[in-house]
């Protein structure tokens, strides 16, 4: 196992961590000298958006799969464009190629807690998150989880687009937002209601709810797993990042004995949600702002 960071620094506090944690791993600074000196299979790229492009890149070059944190790339004028670019490329060369969004995983759990509530055809989704951030960034940060949610429930493998966006509730120091939107895809429509909170700490309040029936995660603080309680009752859920990370390295397995993974069409459809909820959101805040302002030169 290997692994790169931003400096000397990083690498050795990170191999420091790893090494408590009974993992061995040689560090080097920076994705190419990572990429360079080590024979891999594939690449977690787990850093922050903004390093996302070289790492991608470095991996496309290099043959890797790759499981990239999300959002998969931001920032630039063309995000979408971009995206596509890659999403080509590594399907091109018959690679895998996932965006880390982790909560499709725990839909069993949440069938569990309320048996029969995916058997039938979803007409609404809604999720609060309580993210780090605030504003646009929020939304960058937070949006993909919904996104990816309401894609595993509309099926016909992630395609859709968002459509009819809203903004019921912002607030003017970016802290809350309600966003409103329709996603529709060739067979289905799915009502979808997203609350952001923004500034808590953790562990922070996430509750999901599909056609009126909610889950809340109720985190236990000794080692963070989670359970969803609702209506009474509450279920286990299964770590949903551990679940996403294993099917990524079976799908790497069957990739290398031959199986061509799928164009991974999900991600670029997840992009340009998000591009083009984050754009309506700025032009309602910028509206809301210049509402503000002519009210202050009236009075």
């Amino acid at each position: 196992m290997a692994f790169a960071g931003t400096g000397p620094e990083s690498v050795e506090e990170a191999a420091r961590a790893l090494a408590a944690a009974g993992i061995e791993a040689r560090g080097h600074v920076g994705i190419e000298r990572l990429v360079a000196g080590e024979r891999l299979d594939a690449l977690a790229v787990l850093s922050p958006h903004e390093t996302h492009r070289v790492a991608l890149a470095a991996a496309l070059e290099a043959g890797l799969h790759v499981l990239c944190e999300k959002p998969f790339v931001w920032g630039g004028s063309d995000v979408v464009g971009e995206t596509r670019r890659f999403v080509d490329g590594f399907a091109a060369r018959a690679l895998v190629l996932r965006e880390h969004c982790q909560w499709p995983w725990a839909l069993p759990a949440f069938e569990s807690l309320h048996p029969g509530a995916l058997d039938q055809g979803i007409r609404r989704f809604a999720m609060r998150l309580s993210p780090g951030e605030r504003g646009a960034a929020m939304l960058v940060d937070a949006l993909p989880h919904p996104l990816s949610i309401v894609q595993a429930l509309a099926g016909a493998d992630g395609s859709g687009a968002a459509e009819e966006i809203g903004f019921p509730e912002v607030d003017d120091e970016g802290r809350r937002v309600r966003i409103v939107a329709r996603w529709v895809n060739r067979s289905s429509a799915i009502d979808v209601d997203v609350e952001l909170v923004g500034g808590q700490h953790p562990p922070r309040e996430v509750w999901l709810e599909i056609d009126g029936r909610r889950a809340r995660r109720l985190v236990d603080a000794s080692d963070w797993s989670f359970r969803f309680e609702g209506e009474g009752r509450s279920v286990a859920v299964p770590d949903p990042t551990a679940l996403g990370i294993r099917d990524f390295v079976r799908s790497v397995e069957r990739a290398r004995y031959g199986e061509r993974p799928p164009r991974a069409s999900a991600i670029v459809a997840r992009m340009e949600a998000l591009a083009a909820v984050v754009a309506a959101y700025g032009r309602a805040t910028s509206l809301r702002a210049g509402v503000a302002a002519s009210r202050g030169v009236q009075t």
